[in-house]
């Protein structure tokens, strides 16, 4: 059975690795709303987090947030994914390394 499970996501990770960005990012949005609406992934945890800030944010604000946590959480999450079916051409094109001395 762990066989079967392992073969499986591994299935699913090679097939959002062939994918473009743009489509991984509409896919990542479909994960952030999962996360966020349904599975409520530690979204007590993340609401409380952003209260501590001292920001003096509003309900609002603190929403926006919260939207934008769970977007960038699952947006670097299938990053991850297609990164490891990159070629080292691919990932110098897309991301660039700045050095500040």
């Amino acid at each position: 059975m762990k066989f079967i499970k392992y073969v499986f996501i591994k299935s699913l990770f090679k097939l959002i690795g062939l994918l473009p960005f743009p489509l991984i990012y509409l896919i990542s949005d479909f994960v952030a709303f999962i996360l966020k609406n349904i599975i409520r992934y530690r979204k007590s945890i993340v609401y409380q987090n952003i209260k501590k800030t001292n920001l003096n944010l509003s309900e609002k604000q603190i929403s926006s947030v919260v939207n934008e946590f769970y977007t960038h959480f699952s947006d670097v999450f299938l990053e991850m994914i297609k990164l490891d079916q990159m070629s080292k051409k691919q990932i110098a094109k897309k991301f660039v390394l700045k050095i500040k001395s």
